[in-house]
Formats: C-alpha cells, sequence, structure tokens
C-alpha cells in the first residue's frame, strides 16, 4: 500500500513539476531514491516473498498496459488507442529521466517509446534489489 501511495504522489508531484525546468529531474531522481529506500524497509519487516509480491503488484497496472500494448489486445477495445497515454501516465515519476537520454530512433519509434515497457519491471527490480544485498 505504501509503495502505491508513494508513485501515486510521485505522479502528481512530477507531473506539476514539469513546468519547472529541472525540477521534474530532481524529484525523479527521488522518487527513484525514494522507491529503494522503501524496499530497504520492507526487506527489514517482509520477507523475499512478500516483498517480490509487493513488487509485482505495485506495478501491475504498468505490466498490464504494457502486455495489452505488446499482444496488440488494444485493438479489441475501442478506447485501445489510450492504453499507450495510459501507460505513459503510469510511469510519470521516471519520464524526466528519459528526457537525458539521446533522441535515437529504432524501427521507427523514438527510444522512450521501448524505455515505457522496461519501465514497470525495472522499478519493480528496484524495489526488491535491497533483497540482492549481503544481510549483516
Amino acid at each position: 500500500m505504501r509503495a502505491i501511495f508513494i508513485h501515486l504522489s510521485a505522479i502528481l508531484a512530477v507531473g506539476l513539476a514539469i513546468y519547472f525546468p529541472l525540477l521534474d529531474i530532481i524529484l525523479a531522481a527521488i522518487y527513484i531514491y525514494v522507491i529503494w529506500r522503501e524496499g530497504c524497509y520492507c526487506r527489514l519487516r517482509c520477507g523475499r516473498i512478500t516483498m517480490a509480491a509487493v513488487a509485482i503488484i505495485w506495478q501491475l497496472p504498468g505490466y498490464l498496459l504494457a502486455g495489452a500494448i505488446l499482444l496488440s489486445v488494444e485493438s479489441v477495445a475501442q478506447f485501445s488507442y489510450y492504453f499507450i497515454f495510459m501507460l505513459e501516465l503510469w510511469d510519470t515519476p521516471v519520464l524526466p529521466l528519459f528526457s537525458l537520454l539521446p533522441d535515437w530512433t529504432w524501427l521507427d519509434r523514438p527510444l522512450y517509446y521501448y524505455l515505457l515497457f522496461l519501465t514497470a519491471p525495472l522499478l519493480s527490480l528496484l524495489y526488491y534489489s535491497p533483497e540482492f544485498i549481503k544481510k549483516d
């Protein structure tokens, strides 16, 4: 529940900070740190399975949207053309970091388009990464 609250708060904070140069990038970096610290906190309180479940459930909307787009499920629904927008909205806390990347294209799509699909697994891995650190 805390991870989802952090994520939703970051969507709002970073979304509002986009209008101020560099503030959105700073907030995105702080978000990355806060998620990692939340993973550290969860590591102390929960077991591996619980921590993995939280990491997956927390990013479930991102997994579902990315999966729907990649598997062309979006062609079934009438509002399917909004799926990529919803995925971008879900990934708003880290989108400012994408602006730091080069503007390469691959298969007629910009690099950030492909990164949108990797964001949910990477954030889940970031949350779970404290588990890889050796406990004292």
